[in-house]
């Protein structure tokens, strides 16, 4: 956990409020990425000069979140 702040809407006035939050680490999402390609549950479409990626977020959620707990330590 950590404290992080930003700016929000309290009774119509713009204030700085901190708050606890899950400390987040993207430091292996590629790692996770590339792991998830390898599932096949992602498609590949060429769009202009460009390529996209579609899958199902939920799955990924749950693909990424099952990664984590056995990956990171």
């Amino acid at each position: 956990m950590v404290i992080e702040s930003s700016v929000i809407q309290l009774n119509g006035q713009r204030v700085w409020k901190s708050y606890e939050t899950l400390a987040v680490d993207g430091e292996d999402f590629s790692a996770i990425g590339e792991a998830f390609e390898q599932t096949g549950q992602a498609r590949h479409i060429s769009l202009g000069n460009g390529v996209l990626s579609m899958m199902r977020q939920r799955t990924l959620v749950d693909f990424a979140v099952k990664w984590i707990e056995e990956n990171r330590k």
